[in-house]
Protein backbone atom coordinates (compact mmCIF):
# COMPACT_ATOMS: atom_id res chain seq x y z
CA UNK A 1 0.00 0.00 0.00
CA UNK A 2 1.41 3.34 -1.03
CA UNK A 3 1.30 6.12 1.56
CA UNK A 4 -0.24 9.45 0.53
CA UNK A 5 2.22 12.09 -0.60
CA UNK A 6 2.77 15.03 1.73
CA UNK A 7 0.77 18.10 0.79
CA UNK A 8 1.09 21.14 3.06
CA UNK A 9 -2.34 22.38 1.95
CA UNK A 10 -4.07 19.06 2.80
CA UNK A 11 -7.20 19.59 4.89
CA UNK A 12 -10.08 17.11 4.70
CA UNK A 13 -13.65 18.17 5.33
CA UNK A 14 -14.38 18.64 9.05
CA UNK A 15 -10.79 19.41 10.08
CA UNK A 16 -9.15 22.69 11.03
CA UNK A 17 -5.51 23.70 11.03
CA UNK A 18 -3.63 25.28 13.93
CA UNK A 19 -2.68 28.72 12.71
CA UNK A 20 -0.48 29.92 15.56
CA UNK A 21 1.81 28.54 18.23
CA UNK A 22 4.17 25.60 18.38
CA UNK A 23 1.62 23.24 16.77
CA UNK A 24 1.10 25.46 13.73
CA UNK A 25 0.13 23.41 10.68
CA UNK A 26 -1.28 20.41 12.57
CA UNK A 27 -4.81 19.30 11.73
CA UNK A 28 -7.57 18.38 14.18
CA UNK A 29 -11.32 18.46 14.43
CA UNK A 30 -12.52 21.91 15.60
CA UNK A 31 -14.00 20.52 18.82
CA UNK A 32 -10.56 19.19 19.81
CA UNK A 33 -9.36 22.77 20.27
CA UNK A 34 -12.11 23.51 22.80
CA UNK A 35 -11.24 20.57 25.09
CA UNK A 36 -9.56 21.42 28.37
CA UNK A 37 -6.58 19.49 29.73
CA UNK A 38 -8.73 17.13 31.84
CA UNK A 39 -10.98 16.24 28.90
CA UNK A 40 -7.99 15.63 26.63
CA UNK A 41 -6.37 13.32 29.19
CA UNK A 42 -9.65 11.39 29.52
CA UNK A 43 -9.72 10.76 25.77
CA UNK A 44 -6.05 9.93 25.33
CA UNK A 45 -5.12 6.51 26.60
CA UNK A 46 -1.96 4.68 27.47
CA UNK A 47 -2.34 1.05 26.51
CA UNK A 48 1.23 0.17 27.42
CA UNK A 49 2.12 -0.72 23.82
CA UNK A 50 3.76 2.61 23.06
CA UNK A 51 1.52 3.15 20.07
CA UNK A 52 1.13 5.72 18.72
CA UNK A 53 4.76 6.49 19.52
CA UNK A 54 5.65 9.50 21.66
CA UNK A 55 8.68 10.28 19.50
CA UNK A 56 10.26 9.35 16.21
CA UNK A 57 14.06 9.51 16.34
CA UNK A 58 14.05 12.48 18.69
CA UNK A 59 11.02 14.36 17.30
CA UNK A 60 8.20 14.80 19.84
CA UNK A 61 5.02 13.28 18.33
CA UNK A 62 2.77 13.33 21.41
CA UNK A 63 0.45 16.03 20.07
CA UNK A 64 -0.09 14.17 16.79
CA UNK A 65 -0.85 11.02 18.80
CA UNK A 66 -3.32 12.89 21.01
CA UNK A 67 -5.18 14.13 17.95
CA UNK A 68 -5.28 10.60 16.51
CA UNK A 69 -6.60 9.23 19.78
CA UNK A 70 -9.30 11.90 19.84
CA UNK A 71 -10.37 10.93 16.31
CA UNK A 72 -10.40 7.26 17.29
CA UNK A 73 -12.43 8.05 20.41
CA UNK A 74 -14.89 10.14 18.38
CA UNK A 75 -15.29 7.24 15.97
CA UNK A 76 -17.38 6.91 12.85
CA UNK A 77 -17.27 4.77 9.75
CA UNK A 78 -14.34 3.02 8.10
CA UNK A 79 -14.01 6.07 5.84
CA UNK A 80 -13.64 8.26 8.95
CA UNK A 81 -10.88 5.95 10.18
CA UNK A 82 -9.07 6.26 6.86
CA UNK A 83 -9.24 10.06 7.09
CA UNK A 84 -8.07 10.00 10.73
CA UNK A 85 -5.09 7.84 9.77
CA UNK A 86 -4.21 10.13 6.86
CA UNK A 87 -4.49 13.20 9.10
CA UNK A 88 -2.18 11.52 11.61
CA UNK A 89 0.39 10.88 8.89
CA UNK A 90 0.07 14.50 7.78
CA UNK A 91 0.61 15.71 11.36
CA UNK A 92 3.65 13.47 11.77
CA UNK A 93 5.13 14.85 8.57
CA UNK A 94 4.54 18.43 9.73
CA UNK A 95 6.33 17.72 13.01
CA UNK A 96 9.19 15.93 11.23
CA UNK A 97 9.66 18.83 8.83
CA UNK A 98 9.87 21.20 11.82
CA UNK A 99 12.62 19.03 13.31
CA UNK A 100 16.20 18.90 12.14
CA UNK A 101 17.06 17.88 8.61
CA UNK A 102 19.79 15.39 9.52
CA UNK A 103 17.52 12.38 10.17
CA UNK A 104 14.50 13.59 8.19
CA UNK A 105 14.54 10.77 5.62
CA UNK A 106 14.66 8.08 8.32
CA UNK A 107 11.92 9.80 10.33
CA UNK A 108 9.66 10.08 7.28
CA UNK A 109 10.26 6.41 6.51
CA UNK A 110 9.30 5.45 10.07
CA UNK A 111 6.18 7.65 9.88
CA UNK A 112 5.15 5.80 6.70
CA UNK A 113 5.61 2.47 8.50
CA UNK A 114 3.42 3.66 11.37
CA UNK A 115 0.77 4.77 8.89
CA UNK A 116 0.81 1.36 7.18
CA UNK A 117 0.43 -0.32 10.57
CA UNK A 118 -2.63 1.83 11.28
CA UNK A 119 -4.18 1.08 7.90
CA UNK A 120 -3.51 -2.66 8.24
CA UNK A 121 -5.36 -2.74 11.56
CA UNK A 122 -2.40 -3.52 13.78
CA UNK A 123 -3.65 -0.80 16.13
CA UNK A 124 -7.40 -0.86 15.90
CA UNK A 125 -9.01 0.97 18.81
CA UNK A 126 -11.27 2.93 16.47
CA UNK A 127 -14.82 3.43 17.75
CA UNK A 128 -16.90 2.23 14.81
CA UNK A 129 -20.35 3.82 14.95
CA UNK A 130 -23.10 4.26 12.40
CA UNK A 131 -23.01 7.88 11.26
Amino acid sequence: MKTPAFDASYRPHGYARNEIGCWEGLLARPEYFSLDIVARKAVCWDDGKGFPPAEILGVDCVEAGNRLQYDYHRGGSSDDKAVADAVYLHNLRVLIRKGGWLLRVFRLRQAAQIYRALRNGEYDNFNYTAK
